[in-house]
């Protein structure tokens, strides 16, 4: 019985999200030259598979671009005595839901594209489960 249950729940999920599956599987299927151009390109793919969505060009353009990316350089004095630099980026996405939650890296191999990627993907994951930005 509980391996039946389980299964109907799954085939209701399959039959009523199938989009969001549609949307995973071209998310494979999209190069990953830059972290920001797969963002935009998933987002593309994405309003086209639902069918339900207002999707114009014109509010693409505003939902696909960053509002702002900040990029700072740390000066850290070294254990044996250097001085090295580190570059931080951070980014904010978009704040029509509140206030902004965005991508923040300070890392030695990140770049301004995965920061602002990731900072795409938090507003869209704060939007599908209704989290407040």
């Amino acid at each position: 019985m509980f391996l039946l249950k389980n299964r109907v729940c799954f085939l209701y999920f399959l039959e009523r999200y199938s989009f969001i599956l549609k949307f995973f599987k071209t998310m494979s299927e999209v190069p990953s030259v830059d972290a920001f151009k797969n963002a935009r390109a998933q987002l593309k793919t994405a309003c086209g598979l639902y069918e339900g969505i207002n999707y114009n060009e014109s509010t693409y353009e505003i939902i696909a671009n960053t509002k702002k990316v900040v990029e700072i350089t740390i000066p850290v004095k070294m254990d044996n005595g250097t001085m090295k630099t580190f570059t931080g980026f951070r980014a904010q996405h978009n704040n029509a839901r509140g206030a902004f939650k965005g991508g923040i890296r300070f890392h030695q191999d990140v770049n301004k594209s995965e920061v602002k990627a990731l900072a795409m993907w938090m507003t869209f994951k704060c939007a599908v489960v209704d989290i407040p930005l």
